[in-house]
């Protein structure tokens, strides 16, 4: 009877020892609906972001992460997305010859391993990138029509999206209610092309702290930058950006961190300083984009062999004029020509 007891005894322990191992082995519901279900709420709840603001969004678009002219540019685009799925877009740049253009289409929130913005048919702007007949060899620009929404914060202020296709980011940002399409791109390029003028023969410098770099041909807007006495080949380096407006400031911002310092400051985005004609860094005001001083300016170039000639009608500032003219003046009054200024 004993050993029967004890035996009794280990078939309850192991059947409870099972009991218990079964329970702990059965994961709990921690979602009420399926992940098909929640994904179709977010979809819900994003089209409802896109669609809620009422003048549309910035929408700063790289086709690809290259490095060429004109996939590797950045291209501004306005957009306005319609509750009832038709999407607005504007833009104004060299691919419109510096005219405004507008196209529709429709769009919508898909669920692709996650909720994708598609541009789900034919849009004259958009798709003009991603259309293989557009450019050469087949390819046309390469660009995306479809983005994962990556990142869409609570404040509904900004959205990152990433082509499907290519991975480029491409952010959103919300424009303030009335805002007109062609009079903003119109200011935007305005202020581009005083800003960064072609006809400009000098180079920018930018300032992060001890760093200083050299960034050249800035009004192609796929400036190289390298260091300061580097060699422009060696050390090239290009960093595409979009110039836009917001809250009545100008923000330039590459398509990419340039690099983050050892306080991992990201140096991406700079807002226009009027006072001082300057873009200073979001990230430390302190660290700027702006043009040569005229002294380091003229030196170089002087140094580069180069010669300018000034007469008395050439363009020239207030202070310059007034001294041509005191040296004009001046030699007339000893019966001698006054001909032109040349620096070489």
């Amino acid at each position: 009877m004993k050993s029967i007891r004890n035996i009794f005894s280990v078939t309850i322990l192991l059947a409870v020892v099972l009991a218990f191992t079964g329970c702990q082995g059965e994961e709990p519901d921690l979602f009420e609906k399926s992940a098909a279900e929640r994904l179709n709420e977010i979809a819900k709840d994003y089209t409802a972001v896109l669609a809620e603001s009422e003048a549309g969004w910035i929408m700063e678009y790289y086709p690809t992460n290259s490095n060429e002219d004109p996939t590797g540019l950045g291209y501004l685009m306005l957009v306005d997305f319609d509750k009832n799925g038709s999407v607005k877009i504007g833009m104004m740049n060299d691919l419109t010859e510096g005219a405004y253009e507008e196209a529709t289409s429709l769009w919508e929130i898909i669920t692709d391993n996650g909720p994708v913005l598609s541009f789900s048919t034919y849009n004259e702007i958009l798709h003009f990138f991603s259309d293989p007949a557009i450019y050469d060899q087949g390819l046309g620009l390469e660009g995306d029509y479809e983005f994962v929404m990556v990142n869409v914060p609570e404040d509904h202020q900004t959205i990152m999206l990433k082509g499907k296709k290519r991975g480029t980011y491409v952010r959103l940002t919300r424009l303030p209610a009335g805002t007109d399409f062609e009079e903003y791109l119109t200011d935007v390029r305005a202020f581009q092309t005083a800003t960064f003028p072609e006809s400009a023969p000098n180079y920018n410098v930018l300032t992060v702290g001890d760093s200083i770099m050299k960034v050249e041909e800035i009004s192609s807007t796929l400036p190289n930058i390298y260091p300061y006495d580097g060699d422009a080949i060696a050390n090239e380096s290009y960093h595409p950006f979009i110039i836009t407006q917001q809250n009545g400031s100008y923000n330039l911002r590459f398509r990419a961190p340039l690099f983050s310092t050892a306080d991992e400051e990201v140096i991406q985005e700079f807002v226009y300083d009027s006072s001082g004609d300057i873009f200073r860094c979001v990230a430390n005001s302190e660290y700027t984009l702006a043009g040569a001083t005229p002294s380091t300016f003229f030196v170089d170039e002087m140094n580069a062999g180069k010669s300018w000639r000034m007469t008395r009608t050439s363009t020239m500032s207030e202070a310059a004029k007034t001294l041509v003219e005191a040296l004009y003046t001046g030699l007339r009054g000893r019966s001698l020509t006054f001909n032109n200024i040349a620096f070489t």
